[in-house]
């Protein structure tokens, strides 16, 4: 079966590990083939072209800068995105015509792209809800609700998911907003269909302890916390400011922040302020990281408290795959506190409650607390997130397909 996936983010590196090469390579392990349409950052015109990575035939599309750069900048590029895929996805489906065709939200700019290659070949769509908007940008200030952008943005999310025979939401709380918010929409089209990876096999894992951390500059403490992911303002940069602020006198404790995005500037300025009470790595090779991660005592995830629309982090994986317990500081509507209190794999307290946020950091320097969560952490992925079961959750709409029973 052919497989058209619509994404703006796929790794250039062969076995580099991310939700959606995981998802994509897990399919077409299982005798698909599977076809990727993504931008190309590094160039705004020129032809496209294609690569194979681990089987896996990755469409590069020149249309400038997305991810890290200004809204506005954001906002063009994705809209040439959706409509250069639109005629290069057009024009292959012609002859290699897709039996679904898969689409990960943002941009909703893609729905040009998708529409076209269903009216030619009759596809199956399948969205892969991985980020509500507009109602997302107006939760942090960006856009006004009932303003011309919002409206002009609300009518092509409405498209979208008009298109979609189905949508596959990242948890329950993500369903729920969904239906509530869009009462117009079939009810069973819309499934939970949660972020996944491949699970590191226990013996692959890299050598546990902190040897690594001499090389990236991290003092070794009682409890090494670390963040690996985006920094910008869906994260409430300014809350995580207020916590390295308040463990500045702490000598327990370490928080390490890899990452990069439009808020690092702050972060950056902060550090030049208050010193080496935290580190700050603008990015690391997925490998290095991945070795830091091994040595760390818990993950963090950071939500700005302003979201109305509940997210879900994949960060969080990459935490659980590495049995590390997760702090998870968000929004209430977010149901990733829920998720980690029923695990017994970490901790919640709302995004902007610092005294809710140290009370829970005090509990996790407990070691029997801290080894009770690392213990829970890779059980609670292998149940809910492995690529197996996205695989599984979308091909039974293809006549029965289904995955095997292996990882």
């Amino acid at each position: 079966m052919m497989i058209f996936f619509f994404t703006l983010a796929y790794p250039r590196d062969p076995g580099v590990r991310t939700i959606y090469a995981g998802l994509m390579g897990r399919l077409a392990k299982l005798g698909h083939r599977v076809k990727v349409f993504c931008p190309d950052e590094n160039r705004l015109l020129g032809r496209s072209y294609s690569q194979e990575q681990d089987g896996v035939e990755v469409v590069r599309i020149p249309v400038g800068r997305i991810q890290k750069v200004n809204p506005l900048f954001k906002a063009l590029n994705s809209r040439r995105f959706g409509r250069r895929a639109a005629a290069i996805a057009g024009a292959v489906a012609k002859v290699e015509p897709p039996a679904l065709i898969l689409y990960a939200t943002p941009p909703i700019d893609i729905v040009d792209a998708v529409t076209r290659v269903r009216d030619q070949c009759g596809g199956l769509t399948y969205l892969l809800l991985k980020d509500i908007f507009p109602a997302n940008a107006v939760d942090l200030g960006m856009i006004r609700e009932g303003g011309w952008l919002w409206r002009r943005f609300r009518a092509k999310e409405r498209r979208l998911y008009h298109i979609s025979d189905v949508i596959g939401c990242m948890s329950p709380a993500n369903k729920a907003y969904l239906e509530a918010h869009n009462p117009e929409l079939d009810a069973l089209k819309i499934e939970i269909c949660p972020n996944s990876i491949d699970m590191t096999p226990a013996e692959e894992l890299p050598a546990g302890g902190k040897g690594k951390f001499q090389a990236f500059g991290i003092p070794v403490v009682r409890l090494n916390l670390v963040y690996g992911g985006n920094l910008g303002k869906p994260q409430g940069i300014g809350f995580v400011m207020e916590i390295l602020e308040a463990l500045r006198g702490d000598r327990d404790v370490h928080i390490t922040i890899v990452g990069d995005g439009t808020e690092f500037g702050r972060l950056e300025a902060l550090k030049k302020r208050i010193g080496n009470t935290f580190t700050l790595l603008r990015k690391l090779p997925k490998s290095d990281y991945l070795s830091v991660l091994r040595g760390m005592d818990a993950g963090l995830v950071f939500l700005d408290h302003r979201f109305t629309i509940p997210n879900f982090p994949s960060r969080l994986l990459d935490y659980l795959d590495y049995g590390l317990p997760v702090l998870a500081a968000t929004d209430r509507n977010s149901d990733i506190g829920s998720f980690l209190l029923q695990e017994g794999c970490g901790l919640w307290s709302e995004s902007g409650d610092l005294s809710g946020f140290l009370r829970n950091l005090k509990r996790l320097k407990e070691d029997s607390k801290l080894e009770q969560m690392s213990a829970a952490a890779r059980p609670a992925l292998e149940r809910h997130f492995t690529v197996q079961r996205s695989a599984d959750v979308i091909l039974r709409h293809l006549g029965g397909e289904r995955a095997d029973s292996r990882m």
